[in-house]
């Protein structure tokens, strides 16, 4: 998973926390942060390893999982380490406003 963090990082934008840091540096500097990146791979940016969760983890150490790691979302893998999908903070916000089922 390659997340906005990463690129931000690989591009060399210091403290990189989101789109506004890019923006940020760009107006700071003769030229866009953004230009070493532009012929990177996936492997060039991506972190690794990737945090996964198992479809049976409980909410509650999903969130814990994202407030610790300081990530936004969390792979949720099979026993093989094929990706289900996704959970994100937005997802955790939402079950617990009762708006997804248990």
């Amino acid at each position: 998973m390659i997340s906005e963090k990463d690129f931000l990082s690989r591009m060399g934008v210091q403290g990189a926390k989101n789109f506004m840091s890019l923006v940020a540096g760009c107006l700071e500097t003769k030229g866009c942060v953004a230009l070493p990146i532009k012929a990177a791979l996936a492997r060039d940016l991506m972190s690794a390893p990737a945090v996964t969760v198992t479809p049976n983890t409980p909410v509650k150490d999903i969130a814990t999982l994202l407030t610790q790691s300081g990530i936004n979302r969390v792979a949720v893998t099979d026993p093989e380490g094929r990706l289900l999908g996704l959970v994100s903070r937005g997802d955790i916000v939402k079950a617990t406003m009762g708006r997804v089922a248990p």
